[in-house]
C-alpha cells in the first residue's frame, strides 16, 4: 500500500486490519479512502441484488473491534 503514495498513517491502519484479517483482503470494501486529519471511510457498492457477505459482515466487526466506527462505512446501493 506504501506504493501508492498514502500518508504513513493510512497504511498503518490499513495493515493493521489486513493483519488482523489473517493477511488476507476477503471482506474489505471496495473503496478506502482517506482525508487528513485522520479520518477513514470504508464503501461498498452493491449491485441489483448482491447481498452483503459473511466476510464482509466479518470485515466490519473487525474493524469495529478495532475501534472504527460504524459511520465510516456506507454501502452504496445500486439498482
Amino acid at each position: 500500500m506504501s506504493q501508492t503514495g498514502a500518508p504513513t498513517w493510512v497504511v498503518e491502519i490499513f495493515d493493521r486490519l489486513r493483519a488482523a484479517n489473517g493477511e488476507k483482503l476477503s471482506g474489505f470494501f471496495d473503496v478506502f479512502a482517506w482525508r487528513e486529519p485522520g479520518e477513514v471511510r470504508f464503501d461498498e457498492v452493491k449491485v441489483s441484488r448482491d447481498p452483503i457477505g459473511l466476510n464482509q459482515r466479518k470485515f466490519v466487526k473487525l474493524a469495529l473491534d478495532l475501534h472504527h466506527r460504524l459511520d465510516e462505512f456506507t454501502i452504496i446501493k445500486v439498482p
